[in-house]
């Protein structure tokens, strides 16, 4: 395998660029600084020209320990008995809750999938939700197990409903079916087929009949045994949910959605079943939703809008009683089987709620909200000696998580104040806590039984504090706020050794005004501090003789240092400061080994790995950071929007490592190593496009800068910078035979001119370029050369209301000649891709559609239906037999009935979809095949790549590096390397193999 570099241009302002064993600095200005650097460099046997920089760490978020729902609350459903009351969440969770006290008793992980229903059977068996990810799940309602998974649906689950007698399942989904399963089984029986998306389902109380509405407007409504329908209900409005009245089923109500004079009006409607008539209009209002629900004996329906649930009398229209102080929006109501309680859920993306009511009262019996922040501080979280439980702060208790079953097992109880820190004993069986109330309390772990109770004073102005290896003592980290400045030689800063045993103490002074963190070496002799002014100290702690400081300097600007760590193995000390600077010493000699600027803010956290090769750590950005423990280099920014991060700690075993941030939620993550790569760097700003040149010598990236760079894949060298575009640029690609490099970007219009493309063909002997389209063409958003090198394909036209104007131009580029003329899109295509022989060609666009075009007839072969969101990237495979898309949003906000953020590969021949590919969290913007079409690679919005199994459809790799989107991906002509071009102004190339020597 080649060695490994980073690169960057001189002349750009500085930014952090690192190398294994050679950092290069920013934004450190001292001398000095720079000075030790290269001394550590020089020492870490790395010669000038790089060394192999190691797999990087890769942390996937595994799972969360908490227990409240982190995004929207979708949908709830009672149990027959009334007992237990399920929720699902966009959080990819369904939640089980006591309905008498709230409280949560089971967590069931559907995985990354958004869970948009759930349902629950007649015999209380059954629990059935629908994902977004197509796939229908079924789980034991009585211990959580997962039963079935059914899967068919192309499209999310919208709504899932079980027939009064518990035999049949229903599920409608956005892939415009309706799909009836046998519940015992898990077969599909039949498959109904909408005009549009389907949104809700709804058996009628005999379980004869199915209703079914979307977005095509109608209710229709099938016969279940036969599939046969027996009306349809034309209502002019989208349906956003369907329950029929019970006992008999006579009336239909529906919560509608309709766009008028500009804004979206939602309304609850009744419907006679038997004659199709619309009996009343309910709750009317300006936007959201509408969910309905009928009481069990059909007299009153509740509807659940805006952020109140209104209950109606059924006959007479009439308003029965307001339930309000949700908090945010309601998505989803339901009636419990007693008649006496109203439930309802809902909230923002980031924010969620589960409440229940009484129906009779209108009193809110209990809430459990997400959304308020946890302020807290550093050692909320510990993990037992054995790896299988999680302890966390919260307010004033300690609570206990089980790993393996992701559950709240038990909750300790007793401090009067603020709990700010939690360690397990040495055996795991007990467990201390100390808290603002100034005690330090020790628990059984096992029994939940506080043993005993210490009152120490010394616990007043604490900063942080830690267990010593042997769980005998603690230091604490602990100061004072000085309104005034003191005396030089007054010092508030203190650390202190507490033996839990004997309750004595020691103190010692050092710091200025605080110890912000403390930390024991492995050994248990050691005991580092950070504090004031960039300091960071090292004590003995049988003497407690100070034995070194170091300064953890920003360019002489001295920084408060927040985080402090010890190695594994005690050979290196790491601290954190309030600028965002990270610095690595070895403990011994005192040598500074490595600086970073990484999180640009306070770095709270910093642990090292179990295995001590890498340093993470947490800031008050919400992310968290891997570096390379032994050079600095980083290889990681995982970024989930938990807000600060205020503790980090690996497991004892493994490669977990546990999270704790502000939003008062555990998030347990997977190291999983991810392919090392090359970061080429110096464009000069976001890469849109990034292309290989044929004989892997050459790699050129474009953007919105207008600028086209070339560096040498080898060294990294920037060989060239072409300018002579005047537009942003989104599309860049080499000829077959590497003589020409063409550029394409789309001129913005002023208003009263339109939008013009332009694209450049460069000649890569001399980079001199000629103009291709004339001004009248004017969305150059991709282009591709063909496989014989003659033509070049370019996107064109412009969406005209009405007028299929929108396509792809094929030009002969060495004349400028137009060939022909491809129209068949609705809206400016976004991607395209020639087929391997040249005579097919695949375009996507917003439509949202793929079209897969015969070019000898200049006719679409086949138009491929299935994403439902921006088709941002095509690709054919290099024998012409599957194409693979990729769909999603170009943002991060992802709608309810928006982003399917997917890949689907499709048979050429037969236009089915052979698989859809899962898992990505944002919008895919990204696809390549490999040259031996053995993997297929695809990028996303969160700067996630993900590699696949093209024939089985199962991911197979992720690789982590790019801090945001993943615009551009492509393979070296002999399957390599992968180059991937992102937001983040790095292209990074992949070695998947290792090269020949």
């Amino acid at each position: 395998m080649r060695s490994l570099r980073v690169y960057r241009s001189w002349w750009l302002v500085p930014m952090l660029a690192v190398a294994t064993g050679a950092v290069v600095l920013s934004r450190i200005g001292a001398r000095d600084a720079e000075r030790r650097n290269e001394e550590a460099k020089s020492t870490s046997g790395s010669g000038a020209d790089g060394a192999v920089l190691p797999a990087a760490l890769g942390l996937e978020l595994r799972c969360t320990l908490t227990d409240m729902h982190l995004r929207e609350a979708t949908s709830v459903a009672f149990s027959p008995d009334s007992r237990t009351l399920a929720s699902g969440s966009r959080d990819g969770s369904i939640r089980l809750w006591d309905a008498d006290t709230g409280a949560c008793v089971r967590t069931l992980i559907a995985g990354d999938a958004a869970v948009w229903s759930v349902a629950v059977s007649p015999d209380g068996r059954m629990l059935v939700g629908g994902d977004s990810d197509g796939i229908v799940r079924v789980w034991d309602l009585a211990t959580g197990a997962l039963r079935s998974s059914l899967r068919g649906h192309r499209g999310g689950v919208t709504s899932v409903a079980v027939s009064p007698d518990g035999t049949t399942l229903a599920s409608g989904s956005r892939d415009r079916t309706v799909r009836l399963w046998d519940a015992r089984t898990g077969e599909p029986t039949r498959t109904l087929t909408a005009k549009r998306n389907v949104v809700a389902v709804a058996f009628t109380p005999d379980g004869q009949w199915l209703a079914s509405g979307g977005v095509d407007e109608t209710i229709s409504l099938w016969h279940v045994e036969t599939g046969e329908p027996l009306k349809t209900i034309d209502t002019e409005s989208w349906i956003t949910s369907l329950a029929f009245s019970p006992p008999a089923g006579a009336t239909l109500a529906a919560g509608t959605k309709a766009l008028r004079d500009r804004r979206y009006h939602t309304e609850a409607r009744l419907w006679d079943v038997e004659t199709g008539e619309l009996i009343h209009t309910l709750a009317e209002r300006v936007g959201g939703a509408i969910s309905v629900a009928f009481s069990p004996d059909g007299r009153t329906l509740a509807t659940g809008g805006g952020s109140e649930v209104q209950l109606w009398d059924v006959a007479t229209a009439e308003l029965k009683r307001t339930m309000t102080d949700a908090g945010s929006p309601i998505a989803a109501v339901a009636f419990g089987p007693n008649g006496r309680h109203v439930a309802g859920c809902g909230g923002w993306s980031r924010s969620a709620f589960v409440a229940l009511w009484d129906a009779q009262t209108g009193e809110k019996l209990w809430t459990m909200q997400r959304g308020k922040r946890e302020y807290q501080s550093k050692c909320q979280i510990a993990v037992s000696p054995d790896g299988e439980k999680v302890a966390s702060a919260r307010r004033g208790e300690v609570r206990i998580w089980d790993v393996e079953t992701r559950t709240l097992g038990t909750t300790l109880r007793g401090h009067s104040d603020r709990v700010t820190f939690v360690g397990f004993g040495r055996e795991g069986t007990t467990l201390w806590s100390a808290g603002n109330d100034r005690t330090l309390r020790q628990w059984d772990v096992r029994r939940g039984a506080l043993l005993r109770t210490l009152e120490e004073p010394l616990l007043a102005g604490v900063q942080s504090i830690c267990l010593s290896p042997d769980a005998g003592t603690v230091v604490i980290g602990s100061g004072a706020h000085v309104m005034s400045q003191p005396p030089v030689e007054k010092q508030y800063g203190r650390v202190t050794l507490f033996d839990l045993s004997t309750g004595k103490s020691r103190t010692w002074t050092g710091h200025r005004y605080f110890a912000h963190d403390v930390a024991f070496s492995p050994d248990g002799r050691t005991v580092v501090s950070g504090g004031d002014e960039g300091t960071v100290k090292l004590w003995d702690a049988g003497t407690g003789k100070l034995k070194r400081t170091l300064a953890a300097d920003d360019g002489g600007d001295l920084s408060d240092v927040y985080s402090v760590a010890f190695s594994p193995d005690g050979a290196l000390v790491a601290a954190g400061t309030e600028s965002g600077l990270v610095s690595v010493w070895e403990a011994a000699a005192g040598r500074l080994v490595w600086t970073a600027q990484g999180h640009g803010e306070r770095v709270n956290t910093l642990s090292f790995s179990r295995d001590g090769r890498t340093l993470i750590g947490g800031g008050y950005g919400g992310t968290l950071r891997v570096w390379d423990a032994a050079s600095g280099a980083e290889l990681q920014a995982a970024a989930e929007r938990m807000g600060i991060v205020w503790d980090v700690v690996p497991f004892p075993q493994g490669d977990m490592v546990a999270s704790y941030s502000e939003d008062g939620v555990v998030r347990l993550w997977s190291g999983q190593p991810t392919l090392p790569s090359r970061i080429l760097m110096g464009h000069e700003g976001p890469i849109s496009a990034v292309a290989l040149s044929p004989d892997g010598q050459e790699v050129a990236g474009a953007g919105p800068g207008g600028t086209v760079t070339v560096w040498d894949a080898d060294t990294g060298e920037e060989k060239q910078a072409l300018r002579g575009h005047g537009c942003p640029l989104r599309a860049v690609a080499f000829s077959p035979d590497g003589k020409w490099l063409a550029s394409g970007g789309t001129k913005d219009g002023d208003g009263e001119t339109r939008d013009r493309g332009e694209v450049l063909v460069w000649d890569t002997g001399t980079w001199e370029s000629t103009a291709l389209l004339p001004e009248n063409d004017d969305a150059a958003n991709a282009l591709a050369f063909s496989p014989d090198g003659k033509t070049l394909a370019v996107t064109s036209g412009r969406w005209d209301q009405g007028n299929q104007t929108c396509g792809v131009t094929l030009w002969d580029f060495r004349t400028g000649a137009k060939l022909a003329s491809l129209h068949g899109h609705t809206s400016q295509v976004k991607s395209l891709a020639f087929g391997p022989d040249g005579r097919m060609l695949v375009t996507g666009g917003p439509d949202p559609r793929v079209i897969v075009w015969d070019l000898e007839r200049g006719e679409p072969a086949a138009t491929l239906r299935g994403h439902s969101g921006l088709v941002n990237a095509v690709a054919f495979s290099p024998d012409g037999r599957t194409v693979a898309s990729g769909a999603g949003t170009m943002s991060n906000v992802v709608t309810r009935m928006g982003s399917d953020g997917e890949v689907i590969v499709w048979d050429a021949q037969t236009r089915e979809g052979k698989h859809v590919l899962k898992g990505h969290r944002g919008g895919v913007l990204s696809v390549a095949t490999s040259p031996d079409g053995q993997t297929l690679a695809s990028g996303d919005r969160r700067g996630t790549i993900m590699l696949w199994d093209a024939r089985t459809g199962e991911r197979t790799r992720t690789l982590r590096g790019h801090r945001s989107a993943v615009y551009s991906l492509a393979f070296s002509a002999d399957g390599m390397t992968l180059a991937s071009g992102s937001e983040d102004r790095t292209v990074r190339l992949w070695e998947l193999k290792p090269k020949p020597q």
